[in-house]
């Protein structure tokens, strides 16, 4: 047992680092990415152990836990490095969560805004720091629908639409949230809260 007494407290920091990050003590797609690469880990450990003991079940489990651990582990620190890009952005968008319905804001470029469940769609100038509002940073050329697109992370095989999902930087507050693009007439783009999940009648 005293042996292997190193691998019961790497398990044990695994899950405290999860939880920690599940509570939102420290950045949780960061929390989760340590805690995939010292799942890696134990893992590696588990299966080299397996395989001296000659129990090669357990032993090709645990390997193919770790290619699966490793391949989910890039993945986790790509959104984060997308989601934390501090030298490439010009901008941040902020919203204040609040209960309503959705709600027309203004028509721009062939496009219907509106915002559901948040208010106060402002843009933060990273150059000076200044804020606009959504409105008044899109007419004046501030930014554009795109970069504020690549800001956030889109949603694979949707149908009829398109949901970004954005969850900001450590630097701001309220920078949490999400856009959904409706392929309707108006081109609808709704700014949301990040734990949105697509409705059908949001589009309608």
């Amino acid at each position: 047992m005293k042996k292997y007494i190193w691998v019961i407290l790497l398990a044990v920091i695994i899950i405290v680092i999860m939880i920690l990050s599940l509570l939102n003590a420290i950045n949780e797609l960061l929390g989760m990415s340590i805690a995939l690469f010292l799942i890696d880990i134990f893992c590696i450990i588990v299966a080299i152990i397996a395989f001296k003991k000659d129990v090669k079940l357990i032993g090709l489990l645990m390997s193919i836990f770790t290619i699966i651990g490793i391949i989910l582990t890039i993945l986790s620190l790509c959104a984060y490095f997308k989601m934390n890009n501090n030298s490439n952005y010009k901008f941040q968008i902020t919203v204040e969560p609040e209960e309503s319905e959705k709600n027309f804001l203004f028509s721009y470029e062939n496009h219907d805004y509106y915002t559901y469940n948040v208010k106060n769609v402002e843009v933060i100038m990273k150059k000076d720091g200044k804020s606009y509002s959504l409105e008044d940073a899109l007419n004046n050329k501030l930014i554009t629908l795109d970069e504020i697109l690549t800001l956030a992370i889109p949603n694979e095989n949707t149908i009829g639409y398109k949901i970004y999902y954005d969850g900001g930087q450590e630097k701001y507050k309220n920078d949490e949230y999400s856009i959904t693009l409706c392929e309707n007439d108006k081109n609808d783009v709704i700014f949301s809260t990040f734990n949105y999940t697509y409705e059908e009648t949001i589009c309608k």
